[in-house]
């Protein structure tokens, strides 16, 4: 071998080891890189660890200190250790024990707050209605009212009702109604009047919390000038389900409404509000333009009743719709001997679709 090839194989062999020790250097660099990541998640996972075991130790103490102090036996001095406890441990304490006590006792937690000076929770509770994450709003209305003070969480889920969220605004609603807050009714139905059945329901039923104290503000909703369709609507639903007898001339009132939802809910709440005194204004809505109005006129006669109902529940069984026949052929047969009566005749009838209901609801009984 001469000294040309003797270069020549030298210089690719240096080659060769630059090549690798530029490899070496990267596995160095990856290895050390992959080391301290490990290290950096692990001391990650001690302090988690450790907060997690913290928070645990504390939540304990706090469901522990609330109970004694509803057996009266917590104090000041023992309640030092909550001072920096965070509003989220606070929320999620008083849910577990919502979840073991009865509500009475429920309601006794925010005295128990300022007995044992724990009075900063129940600020720091509060200022969580305007957090700019849903899911905390939504969970700290449904926990507000064994927080703090009645009057202040009244006057705080008041607030919330004009929640961008509908969900947010409907757990305030149902807080509300827990608590019995009269006062609340009205802004109830301006912020949660939303068109649809699903809201109907809903709303009648966070409103059918508050039992009688709802009665006053619905008949005053009612009988002031502004309040929406969709409110008096609700309010309407209401006083009927309530079936509050202080209601009827109200109710009344609205069966010759304009509204077409209107009348429907008013004969609706008639046949619970009223008694025998909805009788006249029950018949003229078989008469009325509107399908839904006639049904439910001819569903709410059959709460009463009375001879003079026969005849003209006996000439709805050929309208046009359904479910008006169907309610009108019911509701006769909830008249009595005249009623019954009534759709044995319809059975001659030349109309087949009279026949066919009367017999359909006469096969019934027997």
């Amino acid at each position: 071998m001469n000294a040309g090839q003797f270069k020549i194989i030298r210089w690719v062999s240096m080659d060769e080891l630059l090549q690798i020790d530029v490899i070496v250097r990267v596995v160095v660099a990856l290895a050390l890189a992959v080391m301290t990541l490990s290290v950096f998640t692990l001391l990650l996972l001690v302090i988690s660890r450790v907060g997690e075991h913290r928070v645990r130790r504390v939540r304990e103490q706090l469901r522990r200190q609330l109970l004694m102090g509803l057996e009266r036996r917590g104090g000041a001095l023992e309640a030092g250790c909550f001072r920096h406890v965070d509003a989220d441990v606070c929320i999620g304490v008083v849910a577990c024990l919502a979840e073991e006590l009865e509500e009475r006792q429920c309601f006794m937690l925010p005295e128990v707050y300022a007995s044992c000076g724990m009075g900063h929770l129940a600020g720091a509770a509060a200022l969580r209605m305007h957090s700019r994450r849903f899911h905390k709003r939504l969970r700290t209305a449904s926990y507000l009212p064994f927080i703090i003070e009645r009057t202040e969480a009244i006057r705080v889920l008041i607030d919330a009702l004009d929640d961008p969220m509908v969900d947010v605004r409907l757990e305030a609603a149902h807080s509300l109604g827990r608590l019995k807050a009269a006062e609340a009714v009205v802004p109830i139905l301006e912020h949660l009047s939303l068109p649809g059945n699903w809201p109907l329901r809903r709303v009648t039923e966070l409103i059918m919390l508050m039992e009688d104290a709802a009665v006053p503000p619905l008949l005053e909703y009612l009988s002031g000038d502004g309040g929406s369709i969709a409110g008096k609507v609700i309010a309407i639903s209401a006083l009927g389900t309530l079936e509050a007898g202080e209601a009827s001339a109200m109710v009344r009132s609205f069966m010759k409404d304009p509204s077409p939802e209107i009348r429907i809910q008013a004969m609706r709440a008639a046949g619970s509000t009223d008694g025998m005194g909805a009788l006249v204004g029950l018949r003229r809505g078989l008469l009325d333009p509107v399908w839904e109005v006639r049904a439910s006129a001819a569903k709410a006669l059959g709460k009463f009743p009375d001879e003079h109902s026969v005849s003209p529940l006996f000439h709805c069984l050929g309208d046009r719709e359904w479910w008006v026949r169907f309610n009108a052929a019911s509701s006769l047969l909830r008249q009595g001997p005249g009623g019954i009566a009534a759709l044995r005749k319809a059975l001659g009838h030349e109309d087949r679709f009279v026949r066919e209901m009367s017999r359909m609801i006469l096969e019934g009984v027997s």
